[in-house]
């Protein structure tokens, strides 16, 4: 009976009772320790479906094997792989599905695309790092200024900063003036310059480093790690720095450490920029972006220089070339002959230095030619160049008395300009509104 039942068993689950010795691996050679060893191996071959339903096993495999002789195949105790070929006498296919080995004219036509989200990342990368500098170099003009130790500065210049400070966002709009409450808008200042969320109304370091950061979250494929970790961090160092600087967040004094700090790491960013990305549509994009703030800001720099008859004291002409970062050059050039064409052919007409009017058109022009399809953008710039000729205007701008109106003029034309030419930017490579393809390509 007891036989019967375990014969039951069996038949309804067969399986379950199923035993088989040990099968012993096949051998393969391996070099080991200087000589042929033999080990337990195991083969794996590999099978394709047909659309007939039938299956075509592969010449050929992978072919595992064991750590020692008697031991199990397996890469969980530290077992290896050998490819397996199978020999043949007759005619090979060659086929591959790896790509061949590239020419030069692969290389040619291997182009980096760049969609529109990413053009238009760096393109406000490029505008928001020239916006920083900017608004950095007017900081520290204003730091120098309202100093416990300089010299009273001249109402020219306080109304002229004053203005500024208001364009560039760096005090709300209800701040008492620089020349009425100075100690009221220094406090302003400052409180305004650790504000990354513009609570109060006003836009101004803190804010505009962090959107230099956003701007680059979605380029790390683009930026090297270095270049990213530091846009990213710019912002929180920055507040950080002012947070234990600042005491009680009125003496702008105290902020010069942790605007020294940043001044340094600005220099560093616009290296890489200039010095460690690839020459494509997308970095042509980004430099556009700054060439096009450098010209829309350091118009309202002039404007509000020769407006209130700033530039022609001796303070108000160095805190002109600071704002342009053209002191050494001006210096260089001119020694200290602070006239009024010494500063026109600086800042406005010298093809050679890059914060001068004529060197950024001449490089926007130069960058902006190289975007594909950029008709629209170049009709711009054509409507400007022709009225920016640098030969009329050496002999307009001689006169100071005239050449101060026609300075004036000139800035707001390019102002506007630089406006339009960013408008059509935008709608040439970053807008959707329309069906148009949204890729650049070099």
């Amino acid at each position: 009976a007891e036989k019967n039942q375990w014969l039951d068993r069996i038949e309804r689950d067969p399986a379950a009772y199923t035993a088989q010795n040990f099968l012993a691996y096949s051998q393969t050679p391996v070099w080991m320790q200087g000589q042929l060893a033999m080990r337990g191996a195991s083969l794996r071959v590999f099978a394709l479906a047909n659309s007939l339903g039938g299956w075509q096993v592969l010449p050929g495999g992978m072919t595992r094997i064991a750590t020692r002789d008697d031991g199990p195949v397996s890469m969980q105790y530290g077992g290896s792989s050998l490819d397996t070929w199978v020999m043949t006498e007759g005619a090979v296919d060659t086929f591959s599905m790896l790509p061949p080995a590239m020419k030069w004219q692969d290389f040619a036509q291997h182009q980096r695309l760049v969609a529109s989200r990413v053009g238009e990342n760096l393109f406000w990368m490029g505008r928001y790092s020239e916006r920083v500098e900017q608004q950095l170099n007017l900081v520290q003009v204003l730091s120098d200024l309202l100093s416990q130790d300089a010299e009273p500065p001249v109402p020219h210049l306080l109304k002229a900063l004053d203005q500024l400070a208001l364009s560039f966002g760096l005090v709300p709009k209800d701040t008492p003036s620089l020349e009425q409450a100075p100690r009221l808008f220094e406090t302003a200042l400052v409180e305004a310059l650790s504000d990354g969320n513009a609570s109060k109304g006003a836009y101004g370091l803190a804010f505009n480093l962090m959107a230099l950061g956003q701007s680059s979250q979605l380029l790390r494929d683009r930026l090297s790690n270095e270049h990213n970790r530091l846009l990213r961090s710019m912002g929180t160092d920055f507040v950080a720095a002012l947070r234990s600087q600042v005491h009680f967040q009125t003496e702008l004094s105290e902020a010069r450490d942790a605007l020294s700090y940043l001044a340094m790491q600005l220099s560093a960013v616009t290296g890489a920029q200039a010095d460690r990305m690839t020459r494509d549509a997308g970095w042509r994009l980004l430099m556009v972006g700054r060439l096009i703030e450098r010209l829309s800001g350091y118009t309202r720099f002039l404007v509000a220089f020769v407006q209130h008859q700033s530039w022609n004291q001796a303070s108000g002409f160095d805190a002109l070339m600071m704002l342009f970062d053209s002191k050494i050059t001006f210096r260089a050039r001119f020694q200290r002959r602070q006239e009024w064409f010494a500063m026109v052919a600086t800042l406005v007409l010298d093809e050679n230095n890059p914060r001068a009017f004529a060197c950024v058109l001449r490089r926007l022009r130069t960058e902006i030619g190289k975007l594909p399809e950029s008709h629209n953008a170049i009709g711009v710039l054509s409507e400007i160049c022709p009225s920016f000729d640098t030969i009329k205007l050496s002999t307009d701008l001689t006169d100071p008395v005239k050449g101060q109106a026609v300075l004036l003029t000139l800035c707001q034309d390019l102002n506007r300009a630089m406006w339009s030419l960013s408008d059509q930017l935008g709608l040439r490579y970053f807008s959707h509104a329309q069906p148009q393809e949204q890729t650049l390509s070099v």
